[in-house]
């Protein structure tokens, strides 16, 4: 008798970054899966793409609206990469540094 083998893949697959992140009525992404981004600081709007770069979500050409908004924390203009880990995603600035999580919705 021969034992059968499967041609499964040992690691697991990495989470889709596709999705919305964080709550709606605060700061907040949506990844298209057309590579499209939309979302909010809970303010003002961002716009622009995203691409899964193996290990890593790159924020591509991403704008912002420039509305003057009391008691609004805009950390989320600041992206530059993120991480997805299960329900998480992570941001981080252009330095690397992590600026804040949201929760998939």
């Amino acid at each position: 008798m021969v034992p059968l083998s499967g041609c499964a893949s040992s690691e697991p697959e990495s989470p889709s970054p596709v999705g919305i992140w964080g709550p709606t009525d605060g700061a907040h992404l949506e990844l298209a899966e057309d590579g499209g981004l939309t979302g909010s600081d809970g303010c003002n709007r961002l716009m622009g793409s995203w691409e899964d770069a193996s290990e890593a979500v790159e924020f591509v050409g991403v704008a912002t609206t420039m509305m003057m908004c009391e008691d609004v924390d805009d950390w989320l203009a600041r992206l530059h990469t993120g991480a997805v880990d299960g329900d998480a995603l992570t941001i981080f600035n252009i330095d690397g540094q992590e600026i804040g999580v949201l929760d998939r919705q």
